[in-house]
């Protein structure tokens, strides 16, 4: 049960942001506890075991991101973003209501700018 507990809070950090201080990195705070990164440019954040991950650290830059929505136990299928993060920036994952389906919007939690683009692959 503590083995649970402990990896649900886990953030994820992407692997050219380890080490870097985040005055060089970009941070992604899910505002909608139900929101998840599934993917940062088609790697796996492991996002099926750390089900309550709310926090990631990405290196600045273009990224596409698979974003998922938990739905009790199981995840959505995905939605897709590209973002252009910048260096020392935090960000916020929020949902946006929608009457067919769910979606949601990253935007600058400083400037509160709308950051994201859809993408349909």
């Amino acid at each position: 049960m503590l083995f649970a507990v402990a990896a649900g809070c886990k953030s994820y950090t992407e692997k050219g942001a380890q080490g870097l201080p985040n005055s060089e990195t970009a941070g992604i705070r899910a505002i909608e506890k139900a929101l998840t990164i599934a993917s940062v440019d088609g790697e796996d954040t492991l996002y099926a075991l750390y089900t309550q991950r709310t926090e990631y650290r990405l290196t600045a830059g273009p990224h596409r991101l698979e974003v998922k929505k938990w739905t009790g136990t199981r995840a959505t299928r995905p939605m897709f973003r590209d973002v252009n993060l910048v260096a020392g920036r935090e960000y916020g994952m929020e949902y946006v209501p929608s009457e067919d389906w769910w979606d949601f919007k990253i935007v600058d939690m400083k400037t509160d700018e709308r950051v994201d683009t859809p993408v349909y692959p």
